[in-house]
């Protein structure tokens, strides 16, 4: 946004949300909080603000739950912003990526110097990556926890991805557990994907085209060799 004063930033914010929300707006409490300010190329001061969007409905159930406690609602933040403040507490230099995967949804957080670059959340997480697991092994009855578990606790995936040119291997050289960790790495390639995406959209548009170290939280976190995959794309 322009740099302006804060009387003015929830009109400008307003004005144009719905370019950025694709929803009824009505139903939503829209929320915002300055990021930074900076001076573009052009001499021009600008400011970075971060801007949510709350379904109302959601809300209430949050106040409503808090109304049976016989307690007051001071506050209500979301995990974005603790992911955040607590990548920021641990001062460390450069530009940091973490990678939170949760059961459903995956938000990737970029800070560089404190700041919050971008941070960007899509529909897929550890239950996609489970799902894609279960087909690859013919699994039918699901026991998710089971699986998860056997995927930290074991190595069946590789630490990188086959190249998308490669031809399925089936030479004597390889043992059927080779070529079912090749199988089961290449069920993540969806899932590496679209964090790869996101970063390549940072380095090429707003970084400096460096990535210094990338964190991996939530569910995921300990599924063995995720971690040097995503790093490795």
């Amino acid at each position: 946004l322009p740099y302006v004063s804060r009387s003015k930033i929830k009109s400008l914010i307003m004005a144009n949300a719905g370019e950025y929300f694709p929803v009824d707006l009505k139903r939503y409490r829209v929320s915002w909080k300055i990021m930074n300010s900076f001076t573009s190329e052009e001499g021009v001061k600008k400011m970075k603000v971060m801007v949510i969007a709350v379904p109302l409905d959601l809300l209430d159930c949050y106040y409503a739950f808090a109304k049976t406690l016989n307690m007051q609602v001071e506050s209500i933040d979301y995990a974005g912003n603790s992911i955040y403040q607590l990548m920021k507490s641990t001062n460390i230099e450069g530009t940091t990526v973490s990678v939170d995967i949760g059961e459903r949804s995956t938000m990737i957080s970029i800070v560089r110097g404190g700041i919050l670059e971008l941070q960007r959340t899509f529909g897929q997480g550890v239950y996609d990556i489970i799902n894609s697991y279960a087909d690859t092994n013919e699994i039918i009855d699901i026991n998710y926890m089971s699986i998860l578990d056997d995927l930290k606790h074991n190595e069946r995936i590789n630490a990188v991805l086959p190249m998308m040119s490669e031809e399925p291997d089936d030479s004597d050289d390889m043992t059927e557990d080779m070529r079912q960790k090749a199988a089961n790495t290449e069920t993540l390639r969806f899932f590496v994907d679209r964090v790869g995406r996101v970063i390549h959209y940072y380095t090429s548009n707003m970084g400096d085209g460096t990535i210094n170290q990338m964190i991996i939280t939530g569910q995921g976190a300990g599924i063995q060799n995720l971690a040097q995959l995503l790093q490795f794309e």
